[in-house]
C-alpha cells in the first residue's frame, strides 16, 4: 500500500536515524543549523570601533527598543527629542548590519545563501552568527551601535515635516517590552509616558494617512506559539 509522509517519518524515527523533532523542511532545503568555523572566525574579527568614523553621532538621543521580552536581536529603536516650542523630533533607527559585514567575504556569502533568520516556536536559526545577530548588530542598551536613522520634526499641532536620513552611531538607553509600553501608555505620571504617547500619536496619524491614500487594512488574530519544557504546545 501507499505509505504516507507521516508514516515514513515515524519509521525513520523508530529506526533511530532521526530525532522526533528533526527539522525535515530545513534538511529538504539544505539549510545548515550551525555556522562553520570560518564564518565564526570572520565574525569575531570585526571591530566595531573602527566603523564609527564619518557617521553622525546621535548618541545623545534618548533611544529605546520595543520588542518581545525574549528578543535578543534588537534591530530597530525609536527616539523622541522634545523642543521648547512644543514640537519634537522623532527618530527611527535601524541597525546597519551592511556596514558590519565585509563585502565579498565568506560571511556575506553565507548570509546571502541563508537569506533571513528563521523563527520556530522552540528555536531560532539566525542569518548571522550570534556575535553579530545578538552582539555587534543588536541595539543593546548602553552600547554604541551603527544605525541608519530616519529623523523628522513634528510641530506643536502635529504637522510632520519631511524626513531626513543619516548614517549614525546611536546608544539605546533601555530595552522595553510591548507589555511594558502598554502599561506606560496607561500611566500618565511615568517618566517615559510623554515620549511613548508622542510616538503613539505619530503612529496613529501615519496610519490614518496610509488608509486615506488607499492602504488595505487587514484585521487578523495575532497568535503566539510556544513549546513548553514538557514538550506540549501552548497557543495564545
Amino acid at each position: 500500500g501507499v505509505i504516507s509522509a507521516r508514516q515514513a517519518f515515524d519509521r525513520v524515527v523508530a529506526e533511530g536515524i532521526w530525532d522526533q523533532h528533526a527539522f525535515v523542511e530545513l534538511m529538504r532545503e539544505d539549510i545548515p543549523l550551525d555556522f562553520s568555523e570560518e564564518i565564526v572566525r570572520e565574525a569575531e574579527k570585526i571591530q566595531l570601533d573602527e566603523l564609527f568614523a564619518s557617521r553622525e553621532d546621535l548618541t545623545h538621543l534618548d533611544a529605546v527598543t520595543i520588542d518581545d521580552v525574549s528578543t535578543t536581536d534588537m534591530d530597530d529603536a525609536v527616539s523622541v527629542q522634545f523642543r521648547e516650542d512644543g514640537g519634537f523630533q522623532v527618530g527611527v533607527h535601524i541597525t546597519d548590519v551592511t556596514a558590519l559585514i565585509p563585502m565579498h567575504s565568506a560571511l556575506e556569502q553565507d548570509a546571502r545563501a541563508r537569506g533571513s533568520s528563521l523563527y520556530f516556536p522552540d528555536k531560532k536559526i539566525p542569518m548571522l552568527p550570534s556575535v553579530l545577530s545578538e552582539g555587534l548588530g543588536s541595539l543593546k542598551p548602553h552600547e554604541n551601535r551603527l544605525a541608519v536613522s530616519l529623523l523628522w520634526d513634528v510641530d506643536a499641532v502635529g504637522q510632520m515635516a519631511a524626513p531626513m536620513w543619516t548614517l549614525s552611531v546611536i546608544r539605546c538607553n533601555e530595552k522595553l517590552s510591548y507589555d511594558e509600553v502598554d502599561a506606560i501608555l496607561d500611566d500618565a505620571i511615568h517618566t517615559r509616558h510623554p515620549m511613548l504617547s508622542s510616538l503613539f500619536g505619530v503612529a496613529e496619524d501615519l496610519l490614518v494617512q496610509r488608509v486615506e491614500t488607499g492602504a488595505v487594512v487587514v484585521a487578523h488574530v495575532d497568535r503566539r506559539v510556544k513549546v513548553l519544557a514538557d514538550g506540549t504546545v501552548d497557543v495564545e
